[in-house]
């Protein structure tokens, strides 16, 4: 058994991928109801947050734990892995495309700590907000929606220990971190979002 802690500092933005509270509408119109709206009134309540929903569905936020520090968990560490090592193991040259099995491996080898990860903010920074568009293809043509999500600025920090059970990962996870610089964690990755370079701790 191995264990290592690294530190990790977003270069850029990290975006939140908690999606919001998906009961709002239900929970407006069950209060409207208790109070006696007519039902010509409830049609026009949710017509109204109909749209509204829309826009909070593409709402997304940070996890926080009981003191309300926003977080990440240790799962997204091991789910960046699986990514990196799947995007690298192209290599036939890189000590990725050397790992058989690599989603068994990172299961059920590979261990983060803590389970709740603490966002540290640069001194004086606030969680912000980012928004962009999203524009997918249907049958009915080009649609296009806003997205939001909750920022931590670049500058932010992460700080976790990575414990490992079979000997002869150290190349591969080395890899992995150095793909941190382009490609790491949070919503909105392909545009660079949420990269991050990540130093060991002695």
């Amino acid at each position: 058994m191995n264990t290592k802690k690294y530190k990790a500092t977003f270069t850029e933005g990290l975006l939140a991928t908690k999606p919001n509270d998906e009961a709002v509408h239900e929970t407006y119109i069950a209060a409207k109801r208790a109070e006696g709206a007519a039902q010509d009134e409830l049609d026009a309540e949710a017509k109204t947050l109909a749209e509204i929903e829309r826009l909070e569905k593409g709402t997304t936020v940070f996890h926080r734990n009981d003191d309300g520090k926003p977080i990440v968990w240790d799962y997204q560490i091991k789910g960046f892995l699986k990514d990196a090592i799947k995007a690298l193991r192209r290599d036939p040259k890189s000590a990725c495309a050397a790992l058989k099995n690599y989603k068994g491996v990172i299961d059920g080898s590979v261990f983060v700590k803590p389970r709740q990860i603490v966002l540290n903010l640069p001194k004086g920074a606030e969680i912000g907000t980012c928004q962009r568009p999203l524009r997918a293809q249907t049958p009915q043509g080009e649609r296009v929606a806003l997205a939001q999500s909750e920022e931590a600025p670049a500058g932010t920090t992460i700080e976790f220990s990575v414990i490992t059970l079979c000997p002869g990962l150290d190349k591969a996870l080395n890899e992995c971190w150095e793909y941190a610089q382009l490609r790491f964690m949070g919503a909105w990755r392909n545009s660079g979002k949420g990269t991050a370079e990540i130093t060991e701790v002695k």
